[in-house]
C-alpha cells in the first residue's frame, strides 16, 4: 500500500518555477512600451496567479484520489495473489496424486502382463472338430415352399372391368 505521506511534494518545484515566472511578468510589466503589452503580460500575470491557486487546491486532492485508487487495486491485487497461491498449491497436489495413480497403474499393469493369458471358455456342445457345412437349397425352392403354405392359388382378381382385358 501507499502511504500518502511518503509521497514527496509533487507540486512544489512547480510552484517554485511559477514563482519565478511571475516574479519576471511582475518585473517586465513595467517596462513595457505600450498599454496593449501591459495589458497582455497583466492578464498572463492574473490567470498564472489563477491558476496556481485552482491547482493548489485540485492537484493534492486528485494526488489523494489516484493514491486512494492505487491503493484499492493494489489489495484486489493481494487478493488475487492469495488465491493465485491456493491454485498453484491444488495444482501440485493433484500433479501429486495422479503420479501415485499412475506409479498404481504401472504395477497393477506390471502384474497382468506377467500373467498367462487363459484359454477362453469353449461352450460344451462345440468339440474341437469342424462341422459339416450345410447345403443350401435355392431360391425357387424357397418360393414354392412359401406360395404352397400360404395357399395362394394364383393372381388376386379385384373385380375392376379392365383387369382382364386382352392387350392388342
Amino acid at each position: 500500500m501507499i502511504n500518502p505521506a511518503e509521497i514527496p511534494d509533487a507540486f512544489g518545484p512547480f510552484f517554485k518555477v511559477l514563482d519565478i515566472v511571475q516574479e519576471h511578468l511582475t518585473a517586465i510589466i513595467p517596462k513595457a512600451q505600450d498599454q496593449q503589452t501591459r495589458e497582455m503580460f497583466a492578464g498572463l500575470l492574473a490567470e498564472l496567479q489563477a491558476r496556481q491557486t485552482e491547482l493548489a487546491v485540485i492537484g493534492p486532492q486528485a494526488l489523494a484520489d489516484g493514491v486512494a485508487i492505487t491503493n484499492a487495486e493494489l489489495g484486489k491485487l493481494a487478493v488475487l495473489d492469495l488465491r493465485r497461491d491456493a491454485l498453484v498449491a491444488k495444482i501440485d497436489d493433484i500433479l501429486a496424486r495422479s503420479e501415485v495413480w499412475r506409479a498404481d497403474a504401472e504395477a497393477e499393469l506390471a502384474v497382468l502382463k506377467a500373467q498367462p493369458v487363459p484359454e477362453p471358455d469353449r461352450p460344451s456342445m462345440i468339440t474341437g472338430k469342424k462341422k459339416a457345412e450345410v447345403k443350401l437349397a435355392s431360391g425357387k425352392v424357397l418360393h414354392d415352399l412359401l406360395m404352397g403354405r400360404m395357399g395362394v392359388p394364383g393372381p388376386k382378381v379385384l373385380g375392376n372391368i379392365w383387369e382382364n382385358w386382352p392387350s392388342k
